[in-house]
């Protein structure tokens, strides 16, 4: 059993940037380990793979989740629909 899963996908759809994405089991959420998990990979992406920018997307119900992305220093770049849900998608600067 895996507390979670990540990956950094080459390109996030048909844009330039990289994406960060994320889904940690429903018995791990609310112990901080997202928000501790997320900032050492992002200070890895900024350091060793020298990136500029990372983005994120999640559903716009997905309220912790997007507050998670907020906390990490992401900022709301836009709003739109794919798999027939109100997505969010998030940029960060690094």
């Amino acid at each position: 059993m895996n507390l979670l899963e990540l990956y950094l996908f080459l390109l996030y759809h048909d844009s330039e940037f990289k994406e960060i994405s994320y889904q940690f089991l429903n018995e791990f959420w609310g112990h901080g380990y997202a928000t501790e998990v997320l900032k050492k990979f992002l200070n890895y992406c900024k350091n060793v793979l020298l990136l500029k920018a990372i983005v994120s997307e999640t559903q716009t119900a997905n309220k912790k989740s997007c507050l998670l992305l907020g906390r990490l220093g992401y900022k709301l770049k836009e709003r739109l629909i794919r798999f027939e849900e109100e997505q969010s998608v998030y940029l960060i600067e690094l």
